[in-house]
């Protein structure tokens, strides 16, 4: 299980830094702005990915990534986090953006 607050996301797991596929973490975006307040951080294959978390004031939902794909919103980061615990989540290399990969968030990796 893990939880959020605002300035951190952790985990009841002892062992919170596992280098597994899907293993993820929630961290304050440094734009620190209201449109993008939070980073997914996802490791798969071990490589990171910073997904934006995106805030859209007027609907009050979040969404993930740049708005160019994807239309999934949420009312909160926890049920991004639901979500795409049972769904894969698609993981766009930004130095290579043809390189596609798909996994499951599956272990909170610690505190930000």
């Amino acid at each position: 299980r893990w939880r959020a607050t605002r300035q951190l996301v952790y985990t009841d797991c002892p062992h919170a830094w596992l280098a597994a596929d899907g293993t993820f973490l929630v961290r304050d975006s440094s734009r620190k702005t209201n449109t993008h307040p939070y980073v997914l951080m996802v490791l798969y294959k071990d490589k990171v990915y910073n997904i934006q978390i995106r805030y859209q004031e007027q609907n009050q939902v979040y969404l993930l990534g740049t708005g160019l794909k994807g239309k999934e919103d949420f009312s909160s980061v926890a049920d991004i986090i639901d979500y795409f615990q049972r769904t894969p989540l698609l993981l766009i290399d930004g130095k290579d953006r043809g390189s596609r990969n798909q996994c499951k968030l599956t272990y909170a990796a610690g505190f930000t």
